[in-house]
């Protein structure tokens, strides 16, 4: 069985206030300056 995660939601939670992250069906890479928010999401 394969489960896969195709995106994530983020409302009122930390630094987002509303994100929508999709995610490709292979490879996927957060980039971004220091303290932006990128180990949140995670």
């Amino acid at each position: 069985m394969n489960i896969s995660l195709n995106r994530i939601h983020l409302r009122n939670f930390r630094g987002y206030i509303d994100t929508v992250i999709n995610f490709d069906e292979h490879i996927n890479v957060i980039v971004g300056k220091n303290d932006v928010g990128k180990s949140t999401v995670l």
